[in-house]
């Protein structure tokens, strides 16, 4: 679920990444490898760093780039000189004295992924998503100069994302610390063409039972600057929500695609969620979430 997919091949982009929260702050943390089509870039792997810290009324960010090869990517390991390094259960990282980290979470629990069998069949399709820790919880510590920041069992979640061309556009969203014990929730659209509607896919967990909202003609989301209105089906269930954002909340990233052209990324890990369930011949079930909801959509220019 972790495996290196790199080979040496181009174009051809992976990404490693783990999000969390503590009762104050949010953490994004990414280990990125791009292989641009142009045989004349070289390949990198990035590691990048962002504290979304509301007491500092501050987001710090850290990034930085190494040459890299796929002799960095052994038995699940994926490391960027001697001190940022992640592999599954653990990560860590300095860069430039800047920023350090020691971090491990939880193994337990089961994978998701998204994507039904069907979608993974079209050629067309040119990414693979999935998440190995979609409900898990890290511990450890982030130095920042003078501040250091302390954890434990702070809820998040690891994913892996690979393939020979990022989607045109996308919208995500994760949370597993709600209102009540025993939920997790996932939403991911995707456009993989600029003329395409989103495919839009969830999973939610309960403390009864999993639901995949794997039907993308039936699944519904409407984008916004601040905040995105969704409707999931199952045949089970009906879930519609709202995922809303402080602008003071949230970065501005920049990603760069296989083909070497830039876009942006508007991620904050202090989002909020309210979810309502619906089941037939039953009442609705209200949750909701206050800036614990880790949300990012993109953008071209």
């Amino acid at each position: 679920m972790n495996s290196p997919q790199w080979q040496g091949q181009r174009p051809f982009q992976e990404v490693w990444y783990c999000t969390f929260n503590d009762a104050t702050r949010g953490y994004w943390f990414r280990y990125t490898l791009l292989a641009q089509q142009n045989k004349n870039v070289l390949p990198i792997l990035k590691v990048w760093a962002f504290i979304f810290d509301p007491a500092q009324k501050k987001i710090f960010q850290f990034q930085k780039a190494f040459p890299c090869q796929p002799s960095h990517f052994k038995e699940g390991v994926v490391s960027a000189g001697k001190e940022n390094i992640f592999h599954p259960g653990h990560l860590e990282g300095n860069i430039d004295q800047k920023i350090q980290w020691h971090i491990s979470y939880s193994k337990n629990g089961r994978a998701v992924d998204l994507f039904p069998a069907w979608l993974k069949k079209i050629p067309s399709i040119k990414t693979r998503f999935i998440i190995p820790y979609q409900d898990t919880q890290f511990s450890g510590s982030v130095e920042i100069e003078n501040l250091k920041f302390q954890f434990k069992d702070a809820p998040g979640t690891q994913g892996h994302i690979w393939g020979n061309k990022h989607a045109y556009q996308w919208i995500w969203g994760h949370c597993n610390q709600l209102n009540e014990a025993g939920y997790s929730f996932e939403i991911l659209a995707a456009k993989p063409f600029s003329f395409f509607p989103f495919l839009t896919f969830g999973y939610l967990k309960t403390p009864e039972k999993e639901y995949f909202f794997q039907a993308p003609w039936k699944n519904r989301i409407r984008p916004f600057d601040q905040d995105c209105q969704f409707r999931l089906i199952h045949k089970e269930i009906c879930i519609t929500g709202k995922i809303k954002v402080d602008p003071a909340d949230q970065v501005k990233a920049i990603y760069t695609n296989t083909f070497g052209k830039d876009f942006f990324c508007y991620n904050s890990e202090l989002a909020s969620l309210e979810l309502n369930l619906t089941k037939p011949g039953a009442f609705t079930h209200h949750l909701s979430s206050r800036h614990t909801m880790h949300f990012e959509f993109t953008k071209h220019d």
